[in-house]
């Protein structure tokens, strides 16, 4: 059963679609207390939704469903959880980079069935698993519009993992936010997007912030590699 991955822009035909694989995951699953409406089984809209990009997984069987999504948001029109990254984007050197070369990339979602397991994938020659294949995609698609930073929040553990194998940083340890979810606040800098000659030339990218995810990773973590980090983080949590 391939899956095929389709982009589509703010308020798109498949957006309803988005929502439901929202509902299903964070709402039903997860329990967090999100605006939704049980009955129509759905997410009530998220303002910064009709600025935002997003890419849907639909499996190739019948009834096509969609079992996976990410959100991704330039941060010029709309900045969701802007709170959990602005002490680091108002240091230097990200304070010299424009909103509009900056993106979150959040609600990443995969539902069971799909989870954690090598699929075929439209485009991909090898099997990947299907959050890696979202979370792949909407970093190409924001590269392509000359996204330069793109920074996330992980939800523990598979997210965080997912993040780190891609070459995302951790900017902070892992963090209680709201409703006592943990996160792991996370940046990626994005080589070879169209300004990014332009950008190195004025200092608004490069070494400097590659250099500043690479000083803050090792800060959040204590040196050690994400892997182990994060290991010694769920062992220290099972034995409290």
């Amino acid at each position: 059963m391939p899956v095929v991955l389709m982009r589509f822009s703010g308020y798109g035909e498949h957006y309803d679609e988005y929502l439901r694989v929202r509902y299903k995951v964070f709402v039903e699953e997860e329990g967090w207390l999100l605006d939704a409406d049980p009955k129509l089984g759905r997410c009530t809209e998220d303002p910064a939704d009709q600025c935002s990009r997003f890419v849907l997984a639909r499996s190739d069987s019948p009834g096509n469903a969609a079992i996976g999504i990410v959100r991704g948001t330039v941060t010029s029109r709309a900045f969701p959880h802007r709170e959990l990254f602005a002490d680091h984007l108002d240091r230097y050197p990200l304070n010299r980079l424009s909103p509009d070369t900056i993106a979150t990339v959040n609600s990443l979602a995969v539902v069971p069935p799909f989870r954690r397991r090598p699929v075929t994938v439209t485009g991909y020659r090898e099997p990947i698993t299907t959050a890696r294949a979202l979370l792949i995609e909407m970093v190409n698609w924001l590269r392509s519009e000359g996204v330069l930073l793109i920074v996330a929040s992980a939800v523990p553990i598979a997210s965080a993992r997912l993040f780190g194998a891609i070459g995302f940083a951790a900017l902070d340890p892992f963090q209680k936010y709201e409703q006592g979810r943990t996160v792991l606040n996370m940046g990626l800098v994005i080589k070879g997007t169209p300004h990014s000659e332009a950008a190195d030339k004025h200092g608004l990218i490069g070494e400097e912030v590659s250099a500043y995810l690479t000083a803050q990773h090792r800060a959040a973590t204590a040196g050690r590699g994400l892997a182990q980090y994060i290991d010694e983080w769920v062992a220290n949590r099972q034995s409290v």
